[in-house]
């Protein structure tokens, strides 16, 4: 319904209020037959094209005043009265139905704006996603005796000091432009992002070397790992307060990365992982000032060979 419409309704709109002041004006000149001969011939010229019309389609005179008069005007009055309550019960309908299609346009209008800023955004997102070349990663074994209580405790504290100690050296060889820092975990961080998928291949695989070995011990052996990254310029000591809140959750045995890891990745042509969502998690006192942050998880389902 395009501009017909409009005219339609603007139409019904005049007619709904003008009819009502020409009926008037017919009923007056009726009378004004009887009243004023002289004085209706010359408003007939102007008004009596409808009224003349019915009275030769349909001619009835009524005495009043003692002169006969032909009735078009009181008809034309009354069927501009009819007309009058039609043209505002149709007005009525089609003007609800124009708000209902302005509303839908208007809201039409602003979906497509919020999706082109939305667009936009991830646009923006996206060419800070690809810029990024930083990430960090810690790694953590959760060792304990399978049997036996009265195992000395300080025995698997030393061992995991010696597994991070050798892993960080195996990994180093490997991947010289990686910083380590370790103790009885490992932090990591480089500027090659083209590493990740690598790092953490060894990583795993170095894990279950020591999970084997272990097994033949009596200890069970359990991985915490996980990798962050942001677009922002980071201290590494607030990336390492992040790291350790994730590992904190406790999701063990699974390679744990942040959604930032996870969109940068997928900028990657090599696709060697499937991820899994875990959805927003909250990190209490991540901050440097204490604050908590906000985080989206995702985990490593599996490594395709």
């Amino acid at each position: 319904m395009g501009i017909n419409f409009k005219i339609i309704i603007c139409f019904l709109q005049f007619w709904k209020f003008f009819s009502p002041i020409l009926a008037l004006i017919y009923l007056i000149l009726h009378l004004m037959q009887f009243l004023n001969e002289d004085l209706f011939k010359i408003f007939d010229k102007f008004f009596g094209i409808f009224p003349n019309f019915i009275n030769s389609k349909m001619y009835v005179e009524v005495d009043l005043f003692g002169k006969d008069a032909p009735m078009g005007y009181v008809y034309a009055a009354c069927i501009c009265v009819i007309t009058m309550f039609v043209a505002a019960k149709m007005y009525n309908h089609l003007d609800k139905i124009q708000k209902i299609k302005e509303d839908e346009k208007l809201k039409k209008e602003a979906e497509k704006k919020l999706n082109e800023k939305k667009q936009k955004q991830k646009q923006k997102e996206q060419v800070k996603i690809k810029k990024i070349n930083t990430y960090y990663g810690l790694f953590e074994l959760k060792l304990e005796y399978i049997s036996g209580l009265d195992k000395s405790q300080d025995d698997l504290m030393k061992l995991k000091c010696e597994y991070s100690k050798m892993v960080a050296k195996k990994i180093k060889e490997k991947y010289p432009q990686i910083s380590f820092a370790f103790s009885d975990k490992i932090f990591l961080t480089t500027n090659d992002f083209s590493t990740f998928p690598f790092v953490v291949k060894d990583l795993i695989r170095l894990y279950k070397v020591l999970f084997d070995i272990d097994k033949k011990r009596y200890i069970q052996t359990g991985l915490l790992l996980c990798f962050w990254t942001t677009c922002k310029m980071i201290n590494p000591k607030s990336a390492l307060k992040i790291l350790l809140k994730i590992n904190g959750l406790k999701l063990l045995n699974k390679v744990i990365i942040s959604k930032e890891i996870y969109s940068r990745y997928l900028e990657e042509n090599n696709k060697d992982f499937d991820f899994i969502p875990l959805g927003p998690s909250k990190l209490y006192g991540a901050q440097e000032d204490g604050g908590d942050i906000d985080v989206e998880l995702y985990y490593i389902k599996n490594t395709k060979k």
